[in-house]
């Protein structure tokens, strides 16, 4: 098995508890706006949709061994950089947290534009 079904699987698994503790823990937080859960709901759908591409990536890229790697973990960091700060700026109501983001979201970017570069 692939390193990036692995690690999207875990992903999407952890995008799932995030979701639920959005829904019911989330504004039980000092400090609670409805911007808050907008954040946070923004940086689950990120975290949900491109862990399962992530997951999904072997069997695309099977045969496409530095493909896989480089979109592999250009989505990992991205997904870790971009929804992983966020959560954090959330829970702990400080922006400084935030300020990953910007960089997750180019390794994103990145990461989707390398599967349509490397792949042959």
């Amino acid at each position: 098995m692939s390193w990036t079904r692995t690690v999207g699987s875990v992903s999407t698994a952890a995008s799932i508890v995030a979701a639920s503790f959005g829904s019911h823990g989330l504004q039980k937080l000092e400090g609670y706006t409805p911007k808050k859960q907008k954040q946070w709901e923004i940086a689950n759908q990120f975290h949900l949709v491109n862990s399962v591409a992530l997951t999904f990536l072997s069997p695309l890229l099977a045969k496409e061994r530095l493909a896989l790697n480089v979109a592999g973990g250009l989505l990992s960091v991205g997904i870790t950089g971009f929804s992983g700060s966020i959560y954090a700026k959330v829970y702990a109501g400080d922006d400084k947290f935030g300020k990953g983001a910007p960089v997750g979201g180019i390794a994103l970017i990145l990461g989707w534009l390398s599967i349509a570069v490397l792949r042959r």
